[in-house]
């Protein structure tokens, strides 16, 4: 039966219990593997959210909601995943979709754990359950569905900034953040702009989308490019990994 741990922050003292009983199980499942386990990995998340639960600027504070599509997620679609590595992606819908495409990265090499839906917020705290240690990751979007929960533009640039300081201090890893691509919703196309500007100065490699669509900062992307008002179809994704590969150096 897979663990939940949505509603642990309701009661400090209980995240406190729950916490050290975390590190209690973890220190001792781990004297029998040497790899972890999904359940250990699912402790480790609860230790880590509820860390994070204590800090007076925790993300969830500002997005309110983590994704409920995680636990489905993890028990599925990454269960079989290694513990072993080149390139992991973390992201939403837009990498979400691009598993069903072979024009963007190399499933023996990439493992994707974008999901529907998640923001950057849940990036944060997601990354905690990654089985394996990747030389490269590869964040998309830069927090699209902050801007559509109508997160403040400082919000988010704080949380991908939380968020690459982790995947620094937890792998080390090199980093590709796509910026939130052009959508056919007028407010939030326009609230992207800020986002993105803040993203793009965090230092890693940021792939501008505003080429790649051909279009300036608050223009409408061609309706041909899109399957709906906020998704573009897989004639993008060819597009950025060119761009990756040529502004980056790195092949996912």
């Amino acid at each position: 039966m897979p663990l939940k741990f949505t509603n642990l922050y309701r009661c400090p003292r209980c995240s406190s219990v729950v916490f050290f009983f975390c590190l209690f199980v973890i220190g001792c499942q781990n004297t029998k593997t040497n790899h972890p386990t999904n359940n250990e990995l699912l402790l480790l998340a609860v230790a880590y959210n509820y860390q994070q639960s204590q800090n007076s600027g925790d993300c969830k504070t500002q997005y309110k909601n983590l994704n409920s599509l995680y636990q489905t997620y993890f028990n599925t679609e990454f269960t079989n995943y290694p513990t072993t590595c080149e390139n992991v992606i973390i992201g939403d819908s837009t990498m979400d979709l691009a598993r069903s495409t072979t024009t963007l990265y190399d499933k023996s090499k990439t493992y994707n754990y974008a999901i529907s839906g998640n923001t950057a917020c849940d990036y944060l705290y997601q990354m905690e359950a990654i089985k394996c240690n990747p030389k490269n990751v590869l964040i998309a979007t830069g927090d699209g569905n902050g801007v559509l929960r109508k997160v403040s533009s400082a919000t988010s640039i704080d949380t991908m900034k939380k968020v690459t300081a982790r995947i620094k201090e937890k792998w080390n890893a090199n980093i590709v953040i796509i910026g939130i691509h052009p959508i056919l919703l007028t407010n939030e196309n326009i609230a992207k702009n800020a986002v993105n500007i803040g993203v793009s100065q965090l230092g890693y490699c940021y792939i501008n989308p505003l080429p790649i669509f051909g279009v300036g900062e608050n223009d409408p992307p061609d309706s041909s490019l899109m399957l709906d008002q906020i998704h573009y179809n897989t004639t993008i994704y060819p597009k950025y990994k060119a761009q990756i590969t040529s502004q980056c150096g790195i092949i996912f």
